[in-house]
C-alpha cells in the first residue's frame, strides 16, 4: 500500500510573525521521516524548529529545485510507493505553487499516490485578500520574462486582460529585481490602473497597499531584496 504526500507550508519571511502550521498539521509532519525539499539547509533548519522526535540527521531529506533532473523523481518518491509517507517543503510558503516540488506532485497522482496538502500561509492569496482589488476572479501569473521588452510586453498584456476581464493579475520577481520591476511596471501602465505592492508578507515591518500607478509614481518605495507579491486591476 503507498504511503501519503504531504504538502507542508514553510514561513515566508525570515522573521514569521505567525505560527506556520496547524496543530494537527505538527503532529502529522512530527510522523514523517522522508522529505523532498526545495533548499536543503533552510528545511533542516525548519524541521528542527519544528521540534522532530528524531535527531535531523536520521531524516531523509533530498533536494528537489529548479535544477532538478525530472528523470530523478522517481527514485525520490519511491520510499512513498514503497509505503512511507513524505513531506514536501518548499523554500517559503506553500508548495508546489511556483514551486519545483509541482512535478513531484504531478507524477504522485500517476502513481495513484494520496496527495494531503495542509493549511498554512501563501504570499499570494495574502496578498489578494488584503488587495481589496477582484477576489472573485484573479490570475497568478508567476515570474516575468526578464528580458525588459518582452517583460513590458507582458506587463501590457496582463494590464489589458485585466481592463477587459476585470480580473486581478498577480506576479512575483526574484528579490533582488523588485525595483527594477516596479520602475518598470510605473513606466509601462496607465496612470489610473491600481496596483497592489505586497512587501514582506507575514514578516515585522512588512506591509500591503494598494494605489493608482499615478499615486505610486508619486511616492515610489525602495523594495530591495524583500520578497514582494504585486497584482494589478
Amino acid at each position: 500500500m503507498n504511503g501519503q504526500l504531504y504538502l507542508i507550508p514553510a514561513p515566508i519571511g525570515a522573521n514569521p510573525t505567525t505560527n506556520t502550521l496547524t496543530p494537527h498539521g505538527l503532529e502529522m509532519v512530527r510522523q514523517l521521516r522522508y522529505f523532498a525539499v526545495e533548499n536543503a539547509r533552510s528545511a533542516r533548519r525548519y524541521l528542527s524548529a519544528l521540534g522532530m522526535p528524531v535527531p535531523i540527521t536520521e531524516l531523509s531529506v533530498e533536494l528537489v529545485d529548479k535544477n532538478t533532473d525530472v528523470a530523478s523523481l522517481p527514485s525520490i518518491l519511491a520510499p512513498v510507493l514503497a509505503g512511507s509517507s513524505m513531506g514536501i517543503i518548499s523554500e517559503a510558503g506553500c508548495p508546489g505553487i511556483a514551486d519545483p516540488g509541482a512535478l513531484l506532485v504531478e507524477l504522485a497522482h500517476a502513481e495513484g499516490i494520496e496527495v494531503i496538502p495542509l493549511p498554512g500561509p501563501s504570499s499570494i492569496l495574502m496578498a489578494l485578500m488584503a488587495s481589496g482589488l477582484n477576489g472573485q476572479s484573479f490570475a497568478f501569473n508567476g515570474y516575468l520574462p526578464i528580458e525588459r521588452g518582452e517583460r513590458r510586453h507582458r506587463l501590457r498584456e496582463l494590464e489589458g486582460r485585466a481592463t477587459r476581464e476585470g480580473q486581478t493579475q498577480a506576479f512575483i520577481e526574484t528579490p533582488y529585481r523588485n525595483d527594477k520591476l516596479l520602475e518598470e511596471i510605473l513606466q509601462s501602465l496607465r496612470p489610473a490602473t491600481r496596483l497592489t505592492i505586497a512587501y514582506g508578507i507575514d514578516t515585522k515591518g512588512g506591509w500591503i497597499r494598494t494605489r493608482s500607478v499615478s499615486d505610486w509614481r508619486r511616492a515610489k518605495p525602495n523594495l530591495g531584496k524583500v520578497p514582494t507579491v504585486f497584482a494589478i486591476l
